[in-house]
């Protein structure tokens, strides 16, 4: 009883031994060069694994600089821009603009320290980021509560419309700021200037949401900055080189322009033959230098016009299409577009080139007005299609090509340039915050609320 199970124990222990023992022998040990690919592959992966770690830490350093340069751009456009318009109302003498307070407002400005918003808003932030988001994603609307605002001559639109172009477009920095700001304005020509009475009336005045946002961000354009400065100037510096006499358009007024005794020392005894003969020479030599000088502005903005900025040539042939479809005389819609195109950007840059950077030497008097003539001959030149020349200022004007700064304009209405859109949809540099002051939130809020009331 005792002596089968042991016999049967033993028996399977030596079977199992015996396939353990089959096996083992079956087995081949790996030779010397197996080992040497195997070390050499764990070589080669250990040092793709330090590679693959050092260039992770390396992008997330300069996602990192990335996100840390946004700010400070953020930031310094909202300051700027902020500081622009405090600048703006002590120039134009707003009512809330006195020199004490514009001093304290750019101290202020200056000395901003930024924070993030929950630390103000509490829980109430998500529903405020949420709110911006969807005004800036919906240009339409915010050019339709923007019309709606000037329709009901609120007194704060100036800073709601410097809100939506400071904080809510971050100042147009980023290319798809600019994007949105063009749609916003294509809408604004439809809500404002298509519907005014007098179209010319609402660009001149420069009150309205559209001619605030346009100037703002041709202003603030780089490509209106470019070419602004190559077409302008060559012929500022050399007209600031030329500023030893007034250089008057209306002839009656070039002999007021010296003392009695310089009058007499220059011209004569006024009534004598001597005197019409002196003043006739002056008057010939102040045709002479102001035609010269007009003339190359006009060269140097011809030469320049292939560096116009898209959107303003994309801006003037629709303003021209919706006013040619809605039957208003072709005078009138080229009015609108010369208004645009040199009243509203040119003309002001050629007589206050400072703030847009073509130059950064000071401006004399004399120089400044001489500047503020070459503007106005350059508004009459691109009118001279539809509307007649002044006869007293006819010896001026005969110095001047009739036809090459209206071709200008027509060069915009007659030819499709192709726009050049940047791909803003696999950039890392999407805008992820919004610079607004807590008093700005609140405006807007009372904006909206007063525009859907």
């Amino acid at each position: 009883m005792k002596t089968k199970p042991v016999r049967n124990q033993s028996r399977v222990s030596c079977d199992y031994q015996g396939d353990f023992c089959r096996g083992t022998a079956n087995t081949t040990m790996p030779s010397t060069e197996s080992q040497s690919e195997l070390c050499e592959l764990a070589k080669c992966l250990r040092q793709e694994r330090l590679y693959v770690s050092y260039e992770k830490k390396q992008l997330q350093q300069l996602n990192e600089s990335l996100a840390g340069a946004g700010r400070r751009l953020a930031q310094a456009a909202w300051t700027t821009s902020m500081q622009r318009d405090n600048l703006e109302g002590l120039v134009m003498s707003r009512g809330d603009s006195t020199p004490q307070q514009c001093c304290q407002v750019a101290n202020l400005l200056h000395q901003t320290q930024f924070t993030d918003a929950y630390k103000q808003l509490s829980h109430q932030m998500v529903s405020y980021s949420e709110f911006l988001a969807s005004l800036r994603n919906n240009p339409n609307l915010v050019a339709v509560c923007l019309s709606q605002g000037d329709r009901l001559a609120l007194s704060y639109m100036t800073d709601i419309v410097v809100s939506v172009f400071t904080s809510l477009l971050g100042s147009c920095v980023l290319p798809e700021d600019e994007a949105i700001m063009v749609t916003m304005l294509h809408k604004l020509v439809e809500m404002q200037l298509l519907k005014a009475a007098n179209p010319r009336k609402l660009l001149r005045h420069g009150t309205s949401s559209f001619s605030r946002l346009y100037k703002s961000f041709s202003d603030q354009l780089f490509s209106s900055r470019l070419f602004l400065t190559s077409a302008l100037y060559d012929p500022i510096l050399c007209l600031l080189t030329d500023d030893e006499i007034f250089l008057d358009i209306d002839p009656a007024k070039a002999v007021i322009r010296f003392p009695p005794q310089e009058r007499v020392r220059r011209f004569g005894i006024e009534g004598t033959d001597s005197y019409a003969v002196a003043l006739a020479k002056h008057r010939q030599a102040i045709i002479a230098k102001l035609a010269g000088h007009a003339n190359r502005f006009v060269v140097g903005i011809r030469d320049s016009f292939h560096c116009l900025p898209t959107f303003l040539s994309t801006l003037i042939r629709t303003i021209f299409t919706c006013m040619e479809s809605r039957g208003i005389e072709a005078r009138e819609i080229w009015a609108v577009c010369t208004d645009v195109l040199f009243n509203s950007f040119i003309c002001p840059a050629i007589v206050d080139p400072e703030p847009k950077g073509i130059i950064d030497m000071p401006i004399s008097y004399i120089a400044r007005f001489n500047l503020m003539q070459v503007a106005q001959i350059l508004q009459v030149l691109a009118l001279w299609k539809w509307e007649e020349i002044n006869p007293q200022h006819q010896d001026l004007y005969k110095q001047f090509d009739k036809s090459l700064v209206p071709g200008l304009l027509e060069g915009i209405l007659g030819e499709e340039r192709e726009e050049v859109r940047r791909d803003t949809a696999n950039l890392s540099t999407a805008r992820m915050a919004v610079l607004i002051t807590a008093e700005q939130i609140q405006k807007l809020t009372e904006w909206l609320v007063a525009v859907r009331d």
